[in-house]
């Protein structure tokens, strides 16, 4: 995130708050978020996120939407 972040494509803030940096990006993720079934994939991809963590396994995550706007690697 910090990349998008240098990339001007998303804006972290001191509180670690994330958004988009243009009103493209923005209308980008709102087309995402509006795609049916968003919630269901969501709801999915957190109940994983919250079995990896079950495990106490977790050193690194990546998560990618299928947008070429969207990636996001979180590591440890």
């Amino acid at each position: 995130m910090l990349e998008l972040d240098r990339l001007n494509v998303i804006s972290i803030d001191i509180d670690h708050n994330v958004r988009p940096d243009s009103f493209l990006i923005l209308h980008a993720a709102r087309d995402v978020v509006e795609e049916e079934g968003f919630d269901e994939k969501l709801e999915s991809v957190r109940d994983r996120i919250d079995d990896i963590e079950s495990l106490h396994r977790t050193r690194e995550l990546t998560v990618s939407v299928p947008s070429p706007f969207f990636f996001c690697r979180i590591a440890e």
